[in-house]
């Protein structure tokens, strides 16, 4: 007969094996997805991958880096910091001119997909997380976001979310890491500092050794958006970029519903953008409240309703003088709503008592509709990049891009 130490030894070994076989699970399932997310990616903007191009103010990082050098890091766009942006065109002025859109556009998706893999933790307490993953890729807001490096001031924010709602890890390194990742795309654009909040409402509901871990990436996102908050004092003008049009008031009431655009038709169809929505907009809301106040996931609810919000109307202050110019044109509004959109139906899912399945085939559905939905083909310039690289670096030169009647100006 095993002696009783025998037998603990080999339970100890069947649970250490059954841990580690759990976590490689985890992990090829965490790579699938992210496999999955890149074939997606592909679908939705093969030009990016094919034919990459800079695009708008893609091309003003990549001047700037080339003018000014690691100066660039420092010079803000559009009101703030682009951090990422600018230490990718920073590298990308250090390789052959003929490369640099393949390392700008390439770039973007890799942010991407670094949230994609990033949602698939498992100390992100998020249920159906491989919905709510791909989310990122099938949103249809996504239209405006993915593929341009400028833009990834949109997608990396929600890296900084899912770190919020994450368990704190055993490991001193991981948590460097996180304040690292912090304090880089604190300085990625304005959204971060939209996010403080959240994190120092957070701090006040974690015990231990969480609200010592979220101390540290609250105080590192103070400090990021202290500095964010200095820059854009002194460009103010980013709130006045349109010229005033007249518009429909109800536009206030009812712009949320393009978070509602992965059920197509639908959603454009029959709700829309008419007066007689305001009706349906408002009771959805109300009802969107209700479901967020309630236990499980009551603060993850809340967080995803204020975040999405603030985003979206602080851009409609941004362009309240024609609000139409965000229905056509601004996807990257929406773009963080759109994405909550799936993750509140996971959520549903999770916790429905009656109909967990429907929910499901529901997120599933939208989330396929949203993965065909391709993002808006952009015409190249007349003449292509490659047609003026082998005169980069000879003297100055203005180099048109795309959208039409865009150029970037290189001094030497």
């Amino acid at each position: 007969m095993p002696s009783v130490t025998h037998t603990c030894a080999d339970y100890q070994i069947n649970a250490l094996s059954e841990d580690r076989l759990a976590q490689s699970a985890s992990q090829n399932r965490r790579l699938a997805i992210v496999g999955l997310g890149l074939l997606i990616l592909f679908i939705r903007t093969p030009t990016t991958f094919v034919t990459p191009q800079l695009w708008a103010e893609d091309g003003k990082l990549y001047a700037a880096a080339y003018n000014t050098g690691w100066h660039s890091l420092l010079q803000p766009l559009n009101g703030t910091l682009n951090l990422y942006g600018a230490a990718v065109a920073t590298i990308a002025v250090n390789f052959p001119p003929i490369l640099a859109p393949w390392i700008e556009v390439y770039a973007a998706h890799a942010a991407t997909l670094l949230i994609v893999f990033m949602i698939m933790s498992p100390r992100f307490e998020m249920p159906y997380r491989e919905i709510a993953a791909l989310a990122v890729v099938c949103a249809p807001a996504g239209f405006e976001v993915l593929g341009f490096l400028v833009n990834a001031q949109w997608v990396l924010p929600l890296g900084l979310f899912v770190l919020l709602f994450s368990r704190p890890s055993d490991s001193t390194l991981i948590w460097l890491i996180e304040a690292l990742f912090v304090a880089f795309v604190g300085l990625e654009g304005p959204l971060g500092t939209c996010l403080l909040p959240l994190y120092l409402w957070r701090l006040c509901s974690v015990k231990g050794s969480a609200r010592l871990r979220i101390c540290i990436l609250a105080a590192t996102l103070a400090v990021t958006a202290c500095v964010q908050i200095a820059f854009l004092r002194n460009d103010l003008g980013v709130f006045n970029v349109v010229e005033p049009h007249p518009y429909r008031p109800s536009l206030w009431l009812t712009m949320p519903v393009r978070w509602l655009d992965a059920i197509g038709p639908l959603n454009s169809g029959i709700i829309g953008f008419r007066r007689g929505a305001i009706g349906v907009v408002v009771l959805g809301a109300l009802a969107l409240i209700k479901f967020s106040w309630r236990a499980p996931y009551r603060e993850l609810k809340l967080a995803m309703l204020f975040f999405a919000t603030v985003i979206l109307y602080a851009g409609m202050f941004k362009y309240r003088a024609n609000l139409d110019t965000i229905v056509e044109e601004c996807g990257r509004y929406f773009f963080a709503g759109s994405v909550f959109f799936y993750w509140f139906l996971c959520i549903a899912a999770a916790t429905s008592r009656t109909m967990p399945h429907t929910i499901t085939a529901v997120a599933l559905v939208t989330l396929i509709n949203g993965a065909l939905v391709g993002v808006s083909i952009r015409p190249a310039p007349a003449l292509p990049w490659s047609h003026f690289v082998s005169q980069i670096g000879k003297g100055p030169i203005s180099i048109p891009i795309s959208p039409a009647g865009w150029s970037i100006h290189l001094l030497h």
